[in-house]
């Protein structure tokens, strides 16, 4: 994101008022939690215990919050709420799991790496140099798995 940025910076003509979409992962690569574990499993030679949780009512109950939010009611539980919902929903968006026929290849054809210089890398590659950089024990990385549910 820090390299498509600067370069955007530098010569902001190339997508002046509209959106380019980037994925650093080849295309190939379909990236889902479940992909992700099984990668970050082989490249430590370990099996996780993992538990399961109900997206569709994370992404649900996330949706309704943030519509109260918007209508005014309940401001206070809203944003008692709003973290969780926030965190949910990107948990919902990034890691979409579904029947999706066609995405994939639509995908492929909108992104534009090369136009902002960012390079691809398989999803193997991706994780390797993630736990390089951040450790094992990186608090980020393990609050995109503790998910709580969005209750309401």
């Amino acid at each position: 994101m820090g390299l498509a940025a600067g370069n955007i910076l530098r010569n902001p003509d190339l997508i002046l008022n509209r959106p380019v979409l980037l994925d650093p992962i080849t295309p190939s690569s379909t990236v889902t939690q479940n992909t992700l574990l099984r990668t970050l499993e082989k490249v430590l030679h370990t099996t996780f215990t993992i538990s399961h949780v109900d997206v569709d009512k994370i992404h649900r109950n996330a949706l309704v919050v943030l519509e109260k939010w918007k209508e005014g009611g309940e401001l206070e539980e809203g944003k008692a709420q709003m973290g969780k919902a926030m965190k949910g929903l990107g948990v919902c968006n990034q890691f979409y799991e579904g029947d999706d026929e066609g995405h994939a290849e639509d995908l492929e054809r909108t992104v534009q790496n090369e136009l902002v210089g960012v390079e691809t890398m398989q999803l193997e590659d991706a994780v390797k140099d993630a736990l390089e950089r951040y450790g094992q024990d990186c608090q980020v990385v393990q609050g995109m798995y503790n998910v709580e549910a969005c209750e309401l």
